[in-house]
């Protein structure tokens, strides 16, 4: 499995870490370790901060593993 192979070695991903990413999390990590990853952001880093000052602190709502 390439995949795992690459998660590994270059993303330096532990076998839990991998199989509890979604697809599109470890399509996205493994382009930016490839440098085609050159999409700017939805969302700029200043309206994150934005929302994270009128929102506060939040528990994560994914599941732990």
């Amino acid at each position: 499995m390439f995949e795992l192979a690459v998660a590994s070695e270059r993303l330096n991903w532990s076998p839990a870490t991998f199989w509890a990413a979604t697809p599109s999390e470890l399509s996205m990590a493994i382009a930016g370790v490839a440098g085609r990853s050159a999409q700017t952001s939805p969302v700029s880093h200043t309206r994150i901060r934005e929302i994270v000052a009128g929102h506060g602190s939040q528990k994560s709502i994914r599941r732990k593993a």
